[in-house]
């Protein structure tokens, strides 16, 4: 049949139609290359042949970690039951743990898939990090050995195991005669290890590397600066602790429910001794047992008595005509001044042929902190149990109740005697309540010989008036009310620095004094009475006060201690409020940083008052940072508290 479609058409459509048929035909299945399978096979085994050891190298690494720990724990969770066997077993671990980092090393650095990895960067970045894990696991080993050398001294010294000596002073030369000669070896291997840790990445590495190196910041963090530490101390100690002679302390026992500028009224005092280590029992008394006679009256007599010091001019409402005693002592609030003042008291007053070398005071938030080393404490004379939740509040109601203020040196007595029992790991837990309770003033030292000084200082537990970079404040209350209300009356404080164009700052300080929760009590004293003082920086001009006066006096200006104080006094009712302002100006200071630092120095005694301070600039000056305690926040307004010491820095800047 003949078409005049063109030959093209009649092609394309005959391509179609077979197309169509072949699909409506049944399908084969295709079977697949035999090449290719064989090469999958062969792939595979090749992996799994290179990937097999690589396996291993991770597991040996793993494994090593966990020999660190278990050595580790051997030594630390025995405490006083620690024995040679475990420190056997410990030393084995840790021998086990360096063999397998050394394996592990070798095989980051020989098996060919980390060489193959290693070749990409992303996995060049694992392999490295796994290889200084392991440096940092050998010295950890090594460093591992030095502390099984010190168990073992300890253990020989019989400082833990059976039959552990249990006299605290004693302990602890025998802790450092252990640890001192062990203590440059194992600085160096741990501070190499930190050297190593610095080196890892902080993110975006793989299993099993990111458990390895968090293990080794929980073991590694703060112990290498706490040995260094232990390394500038030990003569401080030693010293303390009687290695040269006899060495006697003086311990005030402060009730801060009853302010006194150092932390609180000496309702209490204690006597402790060292000689060589061997601590002797300690003696707690009431203050009257020493500044009264048996007949109740003051020891050191009254105006024109032979005996007679002459008390701070505020003290002559308190006491009249007597004489200042030991319970006063501590009128300034620099406690190396009041510790000086304590100890001529004591040696004017005492009845017994002992002479101090150091003063301590401890107010009742240090025994609460011990009680949490401790755990709860019977005290036979009161016959109480003691705890760290009770004890600040029981010990303010006993003292209303006719128990006295004697219950602080029962109560301080049976801690020490259980102090005697305490391990070396205890001992730790305790000097990190000590350092905590430093910080907040709750302790303070001082010592005549300026050696174990050193260590009062280092760690913050001096109690001195601190100096001014530039400006600050410090507010010191004095109940001279003889009562506890400090226990109830609330505090809050705020300044406001209007800074000048020329550099100088008006500062408005505002005091509030809360009295509204003191409870309905017979034994409280009204109303309250309070001698207080403002430190300034030296030379600042005072502008206005208001709320402070009384007794016919008006509000003084002097100086003390360096510095430009306000003072005078300040009363309210029972339930009551009151408020204080002053407004004073800190002239300009050559300063080409645009920076003010202010510092808040915290009253002992005192838990964590709020304060807020804020800060006005000139118009046109712009804030650029503000920091507090070396934490940058952000605004020109800061609310903080006075739990610890606040500097704060404003840095600004002028407009070009």
């Amino acid at each position: 049949m003949l078409t005049n479609r063109p030959p093209s058409q009649v092609i394309a459509r005959e391509a179609v139609a077979a197309m169509a048929a072949r699909d409506r035909l049944p399908r084969r299945r295709r079977m697949p290359d035999i090449r290719l399978l064989i090469g999958a096979g062969i792939l595979a085994i090749v992996l799994a042949v290179i990937a097999i050891p690589a396996i291993a190298t991770l597991f040996t690494l793993k494994a090593a970690g966990d020999d660190l720990k278990a050595g580790a724990t051997r030594l630390e969770g025995k405490g006083l039951a620690l024995t040679t066997p475990d420190t056997q077993a410990a030393d084995a671990d840790f021998l086990r743990a360096e063999q397998r980092f050394l394996k592990a090393e070798a095989g980051l650095r020989t098996d060919w898939a980390f060489a193959l990895l290693s070749l990409l960067p992303a996995g060049k970045r694992q392999v490295d990090a796994a290889i200084i894990l392991t440096h940092i696991g050998t010295r950890i080993g090594r460093a591992g050995h030095e502390g099984v050398r010190i168990a073992d001294t300890l253990i020989a010294a019989k400082v833990v195991g059976p039959g552990a000596r249990r006299n605290p002073g004693d302990t602890a030369l025998a802790v450092l005669d252990a640890v001192t000669p062990r203590l440059e070896p194992l600085i160096a291997e741990l501070a190499a290890a930190d050297a190593e840790r610095v080196r890892l990445p902080g993110s975006g590495l793989v299993w099993p590397l990111p458990s390895a190196v968090a293990a080794i910041d929980s073991r590694l963090g703060g112990v290498v600066p706490a040995l260094q530490n232990l390394r500038v101390i030990e003569p401080s100690l030693r010293e303390l602790l009687g290695a040269n002679g006899p060495r006697n302390y003086l311990i005030l026992q402060l009730d801060s429910a009853e302010i006194r500028p150092t932390g609180g009224f000496i309702g209490s005092f204690g006597l402790i001794g060292f000689d060589h280590g061997k601590m002797r029992p300690y003696e707690s008394h009431a203050v009257e047992a020493l500044d009264f006679d048996a007949k109740a009256k003051p020891v050191l007599g009254q105006a024109g008595g032979p005996r007679y010091v002459a008390p701070p001019t505020p003290f002559q409402l308190l006491i009249n005509s007597d004489s200042w005693e030991l319970r006063d002592a501590n009128w300034s609030p620099d406690f190396p001044t009041s510790a000086r003042q304590a100890e001529f008291f004591f040696n004017l007053e005492k009845r017994q042929p002992v002479s101090v070398q150091g003063v301590l005071s401890i107010d009742p938030t240090v025994i609460a902190d011990i009680l949490t080393v401790t755990g709860p404490i019977y005290v036979p004379e009161t016959k109480q149990t003691v705890t760290s939740q009770n004890f600040f509040y029981d010990t303010l109601v006993d003292v209303h109740t006719g128990v006295g203020k004697s219950v602080i040196s029962y109560a301080a007595k049976a801690i020490m005697d259980r102090l005697g029992h305490l391990g070396p790991s205890g001992l730790l837990h305790l000097l990190a309540v000590v350092q905590r309770d430093c910080e907040s003033r709750s302790i303070q030292a001082y010592f005549d010989d300026p050696t174990p000084q050193v260590m009062v200082d280092r760690y913050h537990c001096g109690g001195q008036i601190q100096p001014l970079k530039s400006d600050g404040v410090f507010v010191v209350d004095t109940n001279m009310g003889a009562s506890k209300d400090d226990y109830w009356v609330a505090r809050r404080f705020s300044v406001s620095l209007q800074v000048r164009p020329d550099g100088s700052v008006r500062h408005t300080l505002r005091l509030h004094y809360d009295g509204s929760k003191l409870v309905p009590n017979g034994n409280l004293t009204l109303p309250y009475r309070d001698w207080l003082r403002v430190y300034l920086p030296a030379g600042a001009h005072v502008v206005g006060v208001e709320g402070i006066g009384g007794h016919g006096l008006r509000p003084q200006t002097v100086t003390d201690l360096g510095r430009t104080v306000v003072q005078g006094w300040m009363e309210f009712g029972f339930q009551g409020l009151s408020d204080v302002k002053l407004v004073y100006d800190v002239n300009a200071e050559a300063d080409s940083r645009h920076q003010l630092d202010f510092f808040w120095q915290k009253q002992a005694g005192r838990q964590g008052d709020p304060i807020t301070v804020s800060l006005q600039l000139p118009p046109g000056w712009s804030l650029t940072e503000t920091r507090v305690n070396g934490a940058t926040l952000p605004g020109s307004t800061i609310r903080s508290d006075l739990a610890v010491d606040r500097q704060l820095s404003f840095s600004y800047q002028p407009p070009p």
